[in-house]
């Protein structure tokens, strides 16, 4: 069992098979546990019924003592309660299993989002992409559950079961319960290949929905003001339309092969039982009547439920297949380069080579042939109207972009082949939105780090902030509510630039991240900034050329651009 589990095989996504390998491999006790469990519990459910029978049989006799009868009632009742402890042990060790499953596909979703080309948050908001996790999520625990549950626990169920009615009632009857059990699985996979396709429309409707929605909740304030309601609500009403029809189509689907499913049971009871009526005489007919009738109630449960576990399969493919469709997708097309640690050096540049960026290969790059170097000593700008690619160029600058042409050295090493978890530690970063939780001024800053309340009060002096701090009779600890909506919007920024100052990062990256601020106050944090810029490298996009000093340096990207448009025109 365990080599069929671990090594999974390509009938997965390559992402799922990975997650699934690795989760299996970590939880091999438990499995092993698992599987002696469910083999108890099959034979305590097939021997049920073979205790019972043969009361039936010793009471049609007529010879039987108190003391037997009891204790083959004692001996019924001991399996049925046997197979309900163990059938709480099995789901016990399920949900354990299935929980590290999870674990490790957040884990390795993530990595694999962080992976691939910006594009796909291009194409997907944050809803649609936290929805095709969630998809994996239960395409996985759906494997887990039916395989570990249901296939499993039917498999050695009915391998009892044949053994059962081969040995006590005839071989002919065995066969013809695996016929019936072959046609309900075949019948299940003939479904599968009518109605997949079905369900993979019906899901690329209503992931368009989701996209949509989550749209809406992204730019809810516009809608309102532009009287957009009900246009947003025509177009999402179309889509769950679209879906609705495919998932109509698709149930009434499995209703048809379900008539053939009900149809071949009432074939099977028909023909065994009436097969055992015509062999058979009393007193042996009413025993082998009812241990017939108790065995294939419990065999066909496992056929059954194995089928819906087949049908749930093409389900599981389908949700995991969303994710792994939009990784293909958006993958980097250059190969990764052999991981290489941090350069040790008090201070890093960085030299950026004949850099060139775009999100679709058919359309113009974002920038192009930019090549410039940040160093400490100073304060480095990024400046150029929206939409020349500065935002862009910071992701490429973090680590978080490895689709682009040209090269990124840090210390004197190629970007690509730095250990990214060395490399952002070096880093402090503050985005446009910065990013603050419900919790205290303190624990805003810190993130989990450890420094103590004097080095945060003197960093909250850098970034302005210390007047605040001393007007709240919490001090540090008072709690600026959720995404920070007690503070201003310029104090939730002048946060967010502290929190990354604390760290004393070698490279400091600030994505607009001033521009919520006061013209004043914006150019008392960079006069702080330039101190510090003597020991690490700061870069910063801007759209006040006002706030750029004398001696700071300047990348304009847009004169890049316009330089490509000249030479187009020529």
């Amino acid at each position: 069992m365990l080599n069929v589990t671990t090594r999974i095989g390509n009938i997965f996504p390559p992402l799922q098979r990975e997650v699934l390998s690795v989760a299996l491999r970590r939880r091999r006790k438990t499995l092993f546990a698992l599987l002696g469990a469910t083999l108890c519990a099959s034979a305590c459910t097939i021997g049920a019924p073979l205790v019972f029978a043969y009361a039936a049989k010793v009471i049609g006799n007529g010879s039987y003592s108190l003391g037997l009868l009891l204790g083959l009632f004692a001996a019924y009742a001991a399996l049925l309660a046997g197979v309900r402890l163990l059938s709480d042990v099995r789901m016990v060790l399920m949900h354990s299993i299935e929980q590290d499953v999870r674990l490790v596909a957040n884990k390795m979703s993530l990595a694999a989002l962080l992976r691939s080309s910006g594009s796909i948050f291009v194409a997907n908001n944050p809803a649609r992409v936290g929805e095709l996790i969630n998809n994996l999520h239960q395409s996985n625990a759906i494997y887990v559950q039916s395989f570990l549950m249901v296939v499993l626990a039917g498999a050695i169920d009915m391998a009892f079961a044949f053994a059962a009615i081969a040995g006590t009632v005839s071989w002919v009857v065995a066969v013809f319960v695996i016929i019936y059990g072959i046609a309900t699985v075949w019948l299940t996979l003939r479904a599968n290949n009518v109605t997949t396709q079905i369900q993979r429309q019906a899901r690329r409707k209503s992931a368009e929905g989701s996209n949509l929605l989550g749209n809406v909740v992204n730019n809810i304030v516009s809608i309102k003001i532009f009287r957009g309601e009900g246009w947003v609500q025509g177009l999402y009403e179309t889509l769950a339309e679209g879906a609705r029809t495919f998932w109509l189509q698709y149930f009434f689907t499995r209703l048809r092969y379900g008539s053939f499913q009900a149809a071949l049971i009432f074939i099977q009871y028909f023909s065994v039982l009436g097969m055992l009526a015509i062999t058979l005489r009393s007193p042996d007919l009413l025993s082998q009547v009812v241990l017939v009738g108790m065995i294939l109630v419990q065999l066909n449960r496992p056929f059954e439920m194995i089928a819906s576990a087949i049908e749930e399969y093409a389900m599981a493919q389908v949700l995991a297949e969303m994710l792994q469709n939009e990784l293909d997708q958006h993958q980097l097309p250059l190969a990764r380069l052999p991981s290489s640690p941090m350069p040790h050096m008090d201070t890093l540049d960085i030299e950026v080579q004949e850099l060139s960026f775009g999100y679709l290969p058919e359309q113009p790059p974002l920038f192009d042939d930019v090549t410039t170097t940040f160093a400490p000593g100073g304060l480095n700008f990024i400046v150029g109207p929206s939409g020349v690619g500065k935002s862009s160029l910071l992701q490429i600058l973090l680590g978080i972009n490895e689709n682009y042409k040209g090269a990124v050295i840090v210390g004197g090493v190629d970007l690509r082949s730095i250990n990214k978890d060395t490399y952002l530690s070096s880093i402090g970063y503050v985005a446009q939105e910065p990013m603050l939780m419900n919790l205290s001024i303190r624990d805003n800053v810190l993130f989990g780090r450890q420094y103590s309340d004097e080095e945060i009060i003197s960093v909250l002096h850098t970034v302005s902030l210390a007047e605040k701090l001393h007007g709240l009779t919490q001090g540090l600890d008072f709690r600026i509510g959720e995404r920070g909506q007690l503070l201003s919007g310029g104090e939730r920024q002048r946060l967010a630039i502290a929190r990354a100052l604390i760290g004393r990062p070698k490279v400091l990256i600030l994505d607009e991240a001033s521009s919520a601020l006061d013209e004043t106050t914006e150019r008392s944090i960079y006069a702080s900034l330039r101190r510090t810029a003597q020991e690490t490298t700061i870069i910063a996009v801007t759209h006040r050329l006002g706030v750029i000093g004398a001696t700071d340096k300047v990348l304009d990207l847009a004169a890049g651009q316009e330089r490509r448009l000249r030479q187009a025109a020529k």
